[in-house]
């Protein structure tokens, strides 16, 4: 399943429109759609934003997602998908001061070099 999938299988078990969605993360209802065709990849902020209207955690709205950014996650990258599972379940523990920390961890790790890919 694709993030788009789980989004729109999420969204109509709870009986809410594209436009309803749109409108609660602050997107725009095309945006919405792209997202449910994975014609584009939402941001992680949107996928929090998405998770909490939802009453779910991240962890909770990614489960059963194997295709992100184009990789089959389960499939080709198990290791890599039990790791970003635990990984978000960390995160969502975390206060809003706490995920800012993480964030800013996170983007000194990805400047340097020492540390990328």
């Amino acid at each position: 399943m694709t993030i788009g999938q789980r989004i729109q299988e999420i969204r109509k078990e709870h009986k809410i429109t594209q436009k309803q969605l749109s409108e609660m993360i602050g997107k725009g209802f095309s945006t919405v759609q792209k997202y449910e065709i994975d014609a584009i990849q939402p941001p992680w902020q949107i996928i929090e934003k998405i998770a909490s209207v939802f009453g779910m955690t991240t962890a909770e709205l990614m489960s059963g997602v194997e295709v992100w950014g184009g990789l089959h996650i389960e499939s080709e990258f198990p290791i890599i998908a039990a790791l970003k599972a635990d990984t978000i379940a960390k995160y969502d523990r975390l206060n809003d001061l706490g995920k800012e920390k993480a964030n800013e961890y996170i983007t000194d790790l990805s400047e340097n070099p020492k540390y990328t890919q």
